[in-house]
């Protein structure tokens, strides 16, 4: 975050865990997740993405990439 300049939290612990267990730490799936939830917090004005944000991302924005 120091690199970004940013000054808060983005990502919750929680949401951090799902993005682990649905990525099953595959760098390539973390930034993919990743990339989406941030896409949809921004179109939805919302600047902490939680655990609920992944699942639903997971569920309607990754196309069958992931199964959980």
């Amino acid at each position: 975050m120091d690199y970004s300049g940013c000054t808060q939290e983005v990502f919750t612990a929680k949401a951090l865990d799902e993005i682990h267990k649905a990525s099953a730490g595959i760098p390539r799936m973390v930034n993919r997740i990743c990339e989406k939830a941030l896409m949809y917090a921004f179109q939805n004005q919302k600047r902490l993405i939680d655990d609920y944000m992944i699942k639903f991302v997971i569920e309607h924005e990754m196309l069958g990439t992931i199964t959980t």
